[in-house]
């Protein structure tokens, strides 16, 4: 499972990137990297575009789901 620093929505892009390059200095400390491993955690960087992109795949193949097969909820 993904863990991630999670921002409101309409956050602007140059305080994400921010956000984001502070997360990858604190990530790439090999101290924090070995805390991290001793609780079964795997350290990966990434855009958030790249962490957002499999979520947003997902939500657009089940949307098409449901209304291919008419889905509603009750």
């Amino acid at each position: 499972m993904a863990r991630a620093a999670l921002v409101p929505a309409g956050t602007p892009p140059a305080v994400i990137a921010r956000l984001n390059a502070a997360a990858g200095k604190v990530l790439a400390e090999p101290a924090v990297r070995e805390r991290l491993a001793l609780q079964g955690l795997e350290t990966v960087g990434g855009t958030a575009e790249q962490f957002a992109k499999p979520y947003r795949d997902d939500y657009e193949k089940y949307s098409r789901l449901v209304k291919e097969l008419d889905i509603t909820i009750n």
